[in-house]
């Protein structure tokens, strides 16, 4: 369903419109540009990458411009795995048990 929608816009840029577009095909294309900014694609519909991609970037733009963010990032990235694990696998296997060995049995 469509409804109509009454705009004031300055001559230069109505007749810039129909030249561009044609009497006809004004609010379709106003409709195609305004889009992405009013109503969120769903997935699989045309553009979803495209708007996901924009919603990305802008995240990470804003992000980027907070330091310490940046920085609690920058360490989270730099973290190895064998930085969060046991030094002494002995010691954590007699307080934890076998893993596998508890989960093959149940």
């Amino acid at each position: 369903m469509s409804k109509k929608l009454t705009i004031q816009v300055s001559d230069e840029f109505y007749d810039g419109l129909q030249r561009r577009v044609g009497k006809r095909g004004i609010g379709r294309f106003l409709e195609e540009i305004a889009r992405p900014h009013v109503i969120r694609p769903n997935r699989g519909d045309p553009g979803w990458e495209d708007w996901l991609e924009e919603q990305y970037r802008q995240k990470a733009a804003e992000e980027a411009a907070d330091p310490e963010y940046a920085a609690e990032m920058r360490c989270w990235m730099e973290t190895g795995v064998d930085e969060g694990l046991p030094d002494d696998w002995d010691e954590w296997r007699r307080r934890y048990g076998d893993w596998k060995q508890k989960n093959a049995s149940g």
